[in-house]
């Protein structure tokens, strides 16, 4: 059991995303993530000459002067992996301990503060005292249950990283550091140092006031998402319903221009028939006057070689008559007007125009939907 609860605590938390295996002097960045040290610094070989970025989020990361080996650790994992390792040992622990205060009965709770088993009969005294009446009680069949685990990791303070047998303390607020006494009155000999505890609710204090703003900050940000959301759906809606118009406009001109056509061609025909007509008739006139031209010519040309004065005599009225009769045909036809060309004047026409809302800024794709200009020159 305990061997479960340990494990599920390690893959949930204390598992480096790069190398999957339980974190070996855990790196923090300053976005927030922490990996193996021996991680990074390889992550950092492969980086070559580009600046190093967060494996998880990409943020670029300012290495200190003297490398990856002086980014700081993540003390909240050292001290997790040490409370698992130190919850797991107390899951182990025999359920029908003696009481360590009277070594006669069998403890029914343990205290996560004093480490102790305690019976029934002593359990009052124990709570009664100033000094331990505050202290986190569980019941001693419960060590290795996952549920209390987390209440365990919770009352183990955490040791310092350079002594491991003591107990964190202070705070040095000159060095920013959590430290034991003996670092207290070695390293940090001068220094402001502050209760451990007195800190911690500091800390606290701060965390909450972050936690509540960033709530805010998340609240109003998933407003915006869900504004975002709405204002997509909102454009894929109207887009449906613009490309319905669009398709519906442009069936009312198809159907407009093949009328259009239809008419176009009709009165087209017509004014070519009517002008052919009228130019049959005025060929029928010049033809008649050619015969008759031909036929006085040919008439001039027998009187002429017959070589009869008499006959020219009396014929020369007719003759002079009839050629001045053709002269004024002549005059008449040539007087008809001819028709002009057949004229026709093409339309430009188009569906419409989609307005660009922020003409201030070019636009990658520049959208012109001005088509379907001159269809009567192109299906007439």
């Amino acid at each position: 059991m305990a061997q479960s609860v340990n494990r599920s605590f390690r893959e949930d938390l204390v598992h480096c995303v790069i190398c999957s295996e339980d974190y070996n002097e855990p790196t923090l960045l300053p976005c927030l993530h922490s990996f193996c040290l021996k991680c990074l610094k390889r992550w950092a070989s492969n980086s070559q000459a580009q600046p190093l970025s967060c494996p998880t989020c990409g943020c670029t990361v300012d290495l200190p002067d003297a490398g990856v080996g002086s980014l700081p650790q993540n003390v909240f994992l050292v001290s997790l992996a040490e409370r698992v390792e130190e919850a797991g040992r107390l899951s182990k622990q025999r359920k029908d301990c003696s009481c360590d205060i009277c070594r006669t009965n069998i403890g029914a709770m343990f205290c996560l503060d004093c480490k102790m088993h305690i019976c029934s009969d002593c359990l009052g005294t124990h709570e009664r005292l100033s000094r331990s009446r505050d202290h986190n009680m569980i019941p001693s069949h419960s060590l290795s249950d996952q549920t209390y685990l987390k209440k365990i990791m919770l009352t183990q303070a955490p040791y310092c990283t350079k002594h491991r047998q003591e107990k964190i303390s202070f705070f040095c607020t000159q060095c920013e550091q959590l430290v034991c006494h003996v670092c207290a009155l070695v390293c940090h000999i001068g220094h402001n140092l502050q209760e451990a505890e007195i800190k911690v609710k500091s800390v606290r204090a701060n965390m909450q006031t972050i936690l509540k703003e960033s709530e805010i900050e998340i609240s109003s940000i998933l407003d915006k998402s869900k504004e975002t959301e709405r204002s997509a759906e909102e454009i894929k809606s109207k887009l449906s319903a613009l490309l319905c118009d669009v398709d519906a406009r442009y069936e009312q001109i198809v159907s407009k221009l093949q009328s259009d056509r239809k008419q176009l061609r009709q009165e087209l025909f017509a004014i070519e028939r009517r002008k052919s007509e009228y130019l049959q008739c005025i060929n029928a006139d010049i033809s008649m006057w050619f015969k008759k031209m031909e036929n006085n010519l040919e008439t001039i040309r027998r009187i002429l070689e017959e070589k009869n004065p008499w006959e020219m005599v009396q014929m020369e009225r007719n003759i002079i008559w009839s050629y001045k009769k053709l002269q004024s045909d002549k005059s008449r036809v040539e007087m008809f007007p001819l028709p002009g060309k057949i004229a026709f004047t093409f339309i430009a026409s188009d569906l419409g125009r989609v307005p660009h809302e922020f003409r201030e800024k070019k636009p990658r794709n520049s959208i012109n939907e001005n088509f379907l200009g001159s269809l009567y020159k192109t299906w007439v």
